[in-house]
C-alpha cells in the first residue's frame, strides 16, 4: 500500500433540474368550433407546418363553418403586437414546434 497516497472525494451531481411549479389556468373551450375562427400558430421549426395543414384538414371536415387564420410570420417568442393580432382575430388557437 502507498503511504504517501491521499484520500480523494468524489462528488457527482444530478443534471437534472427541478421542474418550476405551473401556475397556469386553462383557457376556456367552445362547445364547438362551428362559426369560430382557429389559429394555426407555427413557430417556424421544420415539420410543424406539416402538422398544421393535418390538424386543419381534420377540422375542415368536422366543422366546416369554421374559419382559419395563419400568421404571415412564424417566429417565437411572438412580439407584442403579433400576439395583440392573434388574441384579436383567434377564437381558439393551435400551435405547433416541429423537428
Amino acid at each position: 500500500m502507498d503511504t504517501n497516497a491521499t484520500a480523494a472525494v468524489l462528488r457527482t451531481f444530478s443534471p437534472v433540474a427541478a421542474k418550476a411549479p405551473l401556475h397556469v389556468q386553462p383557457a376556456e373551450r367552445p362547445a364547438s368550433l362551428d362559426e369560430k375562427t382557429v389559429g394555426l400558430i407555427w413557430n417556424g421549426k421544420p415539420g410543424g407546418e406539416v402538422a398544421l395543414e393535418v390538424v386543419a384538414e381534420f377540422l375542415r371536415k368536422r366543422f366546416p363553418r369554421a374559419k382559419f387564420f395563419k400568421s404571415g410570420w412564424n417566429s417565437f417568442p411572438f412580439t407584442g403586437r403579433q400576439t395583440e393580432e392573434i388574441v384579436a382575430t383567434c377564437d381558439v388557437v393551435v400551435g405547433t414546434t416541429g423537428d
